[in-house]
């Protein structure tokens, strides 16, 4: 094969991002515009290498029986929903396929037990919308999502994977831009003011915040922009509210509402700011957390760590349902003031949360095990001290004595972000040796990474539960079971 030659060419598989995959004389061609699982396509070769080929859709000569006729209108042009043009079925049956094949190449694990998906609904479920600002060559505003592998803001007037009150606040910010002739940020110039748009939407109490992020100190009008944001908003059917405006720029500022918004998730009530890190597909989440409290089977009076735990989601949940102790780490300090505020609001007290990266945090806490007896800290020793500590306001005695008494856990939960776990923290976990690990995952490749580390480590992959959080894209979270 040589560049520009047109083969024909069967769609085996699909990349994340929406290419379709096929072999030729055994080598791997991923083919852009258009292909999908199970075409039969010719394409044009546009880069030839040693074990692969990229290539662009010439012609579909013959559809695949996946293809859906109801696809959204900007699917050729935003890129953001890679398996949108799939039915639901196929789109499940190529994620857990991926899923296997990494733990088998990447992990090594040979017949890994995979249990069956936790589906979900395609259409409008995203809780939060990051939208890009620009503006046309006319000066007109563009509010939307970049096209893939560009910087070309696609101006989408809708979008099925997200909430409604995205779409609006999006249509009110064009309006206000348009009215008030406020300026988009250009990358090229650095000049400009909006830069972006994030809506976050608490599906159980229908509270929007709106978080508009410039390049600056303040937005000239910022009054006509909440009632116009409050407008759009407050027209939607589902009787959605408007709850938070908060402007980021040289500084954070609320400019109306409150600095976070609630939400209710598995009958507790949690407090999201614009900083922290909260799930984007509700319903799925609990069908996950569920998945994951089975899997970390908390006993009474067992240590449990939670680590990456943002607001304390997971572990203020497990918390609440167990008679086991808790001790979240986070490195974003909003999260962890939300996290321990989400305690307290819940009435939960076996359950604390401490700031700090977790691949320093965790190796200082490995350092205290000759602090602690072999039977470790008493329960009533150790919850003496964090009472002293608290009511004094020592916050660096009460970090102290959590690390100390969190030294030897009997499990820990990870919920790493897209590029899975430091190394360090890796070790650190192997060192502490808990019975159990649960790995929450959102990138199946770096998860199978790590757990290899594990397992290297005298771990052994018990199960892995595949949940669909983000229907009509490639990608999938996760749940796994590792046991000492």
């Amino acid at each position: 094969m040589e560049k520009n030659d047109v083969i024909e060419i069967e769609i085996v598989d699909m990349t994340e991002e929406g290419a379709g995959v096929g072999r030729v004389d055994g080598m791997a061609v991923f083919v852009s515009g258009g292909a999908v699982y199970g075409d039969t396509v010719s394409c044009t070769a546009t880069k030839v290498k040693k074990n692969y080929a990229l290539a662009t859709l010439k012609e579909v000569l013959i559809p695949s029986k996946h293809r859906r006729s109801d696809v959204c209108p900007y699917i050729s042009e935003c890129g953001g929903c890679g398996f949108g043009a799939l039915n639901y079925d196929a789109q499940v049956e190529l994620k857990v396929r991926q899923l296997e094949n990494k733990l088998m190449r990447i992990a090594g694990v040979e017949n890994p037990r995979i249990n069956p998906m936790l589906a979900g609904e395609s259409l409008s479920y995203r809780n939060k919308a990051v939208m890009a600002v620009g503006q046309d060559e006319e000066g007109n505003p563009l509010v939307g999502f970049r096209s893939a592998k560009s910087h070309r803001i696609i101006d989408c007037k809708e979008c099925r994977i997200q909430m409604p009150t995205a779409m609006a606040a999006a249509e009110a910010l064009r309006e206000f831009m348009y009215e008030y002739n406020a300026t988009a940020f250009d990358e090229r110039t650095g000049k400009g003011l909006i830069r972006h748009l994030m809506v976050r939407t608490a599906a159980a109490t229908k509270k929007v915040m709106c978080v508009i992020v410039i390049n600056g100190k303040y937005i000239p009008y910022a009054e006509e922009l909440a009632y116009l944001l409050d407008e759009y908003i407050g027209d939607l059917e589902g009787d959605y509210i408007l709850d938070s405006i908060v402007v980021s720029g040289d500084k954070s500022e609320v400019i109306a509402g409150k600095r976070a918004i609630r939400d209710k998730l598995m009958g507790l009530e949690f407090d999201i700011s614009a900083e922290s890190f909260y799930q984007v597909n509700s319903k799925q989440t609990e069908k996950l957390y569920e998945e994951a409290l089975r899997m970390l089977d908390a006993k009474e009076g067992e240590k449990i760590i939670d680590i990456y735990c943002g607001i304390g989601t997971i572990g203020l949940i497990a918390a609440s349902r167990t008679k086991a102790r808790f001790l979240g780490i986070e490195s974003v300090p909003q999260a962890i003031r939300d996290a321990n505020k989400n305690a307290i609001r819940n009435l939960i007290v076996n359950a604390a949360f401490i700031e700090g990266k977790a691949e320093e945090v965790l190796p200082e806490m490995m350092k205290r095990r000759s602090e602690v007896s072999s039977g470790g800290i008493a329960d009533n020793e150790s919850d003496a001290e964090l009472i002293n500590a608290f009511k004094e306001g020592d916050e660096e005695e009460f970090k102290d004595t959590l690390m100390r008494e969190f030294a030897s856990p009997d499990a820990v939960i990870l919920d790493p972000p897209r590029a899975g776990c430091a190394r360090e923290l890796l070790d650190a976990v192997i060192d502490a040796a808990p019975k159990r690990i649960v790995y929450v995952s959102c990138d199946q490749g770096t998860m199978a990474r790590d757990v290899k580390i594990f397992m290297e480590a005298g771990y052994t992959l018990k199960e892995t539960t595949p949940c669909d959080m983000f229907p009509e894209t490639g990608g999938l979270e996760s749940v796994s079971l590792l046991i000492k």
